[in-house]
């Protein structure tokens, strides 16, 4: 998962995070609703990590309600709308920052901070069999605000517990 896409600064140099590597665990239960659709529930956790700043550790919790169309035996898509929950937890610690040509120390909270965000998501499955499938999603976070919007995507290979 990479999470607000070119919106984080990643090194000194001004470098943008186009590709994050954050693993991540779900789970779905789909189910079959009228007009040859269906309804795909789903939550999911990311592990926690320390993002750019190793004072910060970042958590993110998932909740989706997805409308499913079934194109092919192997293709399907997926839209819907969520809420997004980012656990944030800080150490308290002194940090040494630089600050335009010179350096300077900036506490950070002993603190743990919650965000939430309703986004919508837009994605699809590749089914190899009834077991094994990849999905990849795109997620819009503040898509009424142009100058907030963020986006995120992720990619997964997905086990299917049931016959579904």
């Amino acid at each position: 998962m990479t999470k607000y896409v070119g919106k984080i600064q990643t090194d000194i140099d001004g470098g943008r995070n186009y590709f994050t590597f954050n693993p991540f665990i779900r789970a779905n239960y789909r189910t079959d609703i009228p007009w040859q659709k269906a309804l795909n529930l789903e939550a999911g956790l990311t592990i926690p990590k320390s993002s750019e700043d190793s004072a910060v550790t970042v958590t993110n919790f998932w909740i989706h309600a997805l409308l499913e169309h079934t194109f092919t035996q192997s293709f399907r898509m997926h839209a819907g709308l969520g809420v997004f929950f980012t656990y944030t937890a800080m150490d308290g610690e002194i940090q040494t920052l630089g600050n335009g040509m010179s350096t300077q120390q900036f506490y950070t909270p002993e603190d743990y901070q919650t965000a939430v965000n309703n986004i919508v998501i837009l994605g699809g499955d590749y089914l190899f069999n009834k077991t094994y499938f990849v999905n990849g999603q795109l997620s819009v976070f503040n898509i009424e605000d142009g100058d907030e919007r963020a986006f995120s995507y992720a990619l997964s290979l997905n086990y299917t517990f049931g016959n579904k």
